[in-house]
């Protein structure tokens, strides 16, 4: 069983987000992510993304939401250059910032980090930050928590597997 006994005293303090670089929970999911190509990393945020803005899709219909995926996807791809992609980025977390319900704000900081990843895959790990943070926000039980890291760590292996089928921004592709 992992320990979240300081991400739930980072709660009662009120602070921002819970889960950071020190968070012992993360640091395994933290050490994959950094020893991983950039094409996988790319993978496995573009994967979460599409994940995330689904289920956000379904609250806010927003037209942010797709148009920021395929502005995003056709970066990754070479098709857009990132002051194509940006803009969509920052306008996520600029609704992040407005949005009522602070687990779905933390939603779309989550995705706008995960987007973010398509510049350094650095931002990968702010998927599991701004999530993990949303769930304990909503109330969600130790078990809970530890069954969305291992869920990461199956959609990177997903990554592994399917990496090699996307069609990769030059920037990506020579990578290592």
């Amino acid at each position: 069983m992992m320990d979240f006994s300081l991400e739930r005293q980072r709660m009662k303090r009120k602070r921002e987000i819970f889960f950071n670089k020190t968070s012992s929970s993360l640091l395994p999911l933290i050490e994959k992510i950094d020893s991983s190509e950039r094409s996988i990393v790319t993978c496995f945020a573009l994967n979460e993304c599409k994940r995330i803005s689904e289920y956000l899709v379904r609250l806010y219909n927003f037209s942010l939401l797709s148009e920021a995926d395929a502005a995003v996807n056709e970066w990754a791809e070479g098709k857009r250059k990132i002051y194509d992609a940006k803009p969509y980025i920052l306008a996520l977390h600029r609704v992040a910032n407005i949005i009522e319900d602070k687990s779905d704000a933390y939603l779309f900081h989550a995705l706008a980090q995960g987007y973010s990843t398509v510049h350094t895959p650095r931002h990968a790990i702010g998927i599991a930050f701004y999530e993990l943070t949303a769930m304990m926000k909503k109330g969600a039980s130790d078990d809970e928590l530890e069954k969305k890291i291992d869920s990461y760590f199956i959609s990177l292996s997903e990554a592994e597997r399917k990496a090699g089928e996307h069609t990769w921004a030059k920037f990506i592709r020579n990578s290592f």
